[in-house]
């Protein structure tokens, strides 16, 4: 595969009877930008910048690591190069 192959319609799975939401074969979350901002908003104001900061960057590198190995198991990529290229196209999808 190829990281241009990559269409968001075929890596989103929706199920409504059973309320489950897949990316890239994984279970996946719908969550609301100002609902991020608000928690981001309260880790800020209840717990300092510094600590806000080491939270959700923690979180990201979980999410980016997690997508990386989904996306090695899901797909059979052409090579390594296209595999570390398709994480910063998901975003732009």
């Amino acid at each position: 595969m190829r990281v241009q192959d990559l269409q968001h319609n075929e890596l989103l799975e929706l199920d409504p009877e059973g309320g489950m939401i897949r990316f890239a074969g994984q279970r996946a979350l719908l969550i609301d930008a100002v609902a991020m901002g608000l928690l981001r908003q309260y880790l800020v104001n209840n717990f300092g910048i510094n600590a806000a900061r080491t939270v959700l960057t923690q979180f990201g590198f979980a999410h980016g690591w997690r997508m990386a190995k989904a996306m090695r198991k899901e797909f059979q990529w052409t090579n390594d190069d296209e595999w570390r290229q398709a994480g910063p196209y998901l975003y732009s999808l």
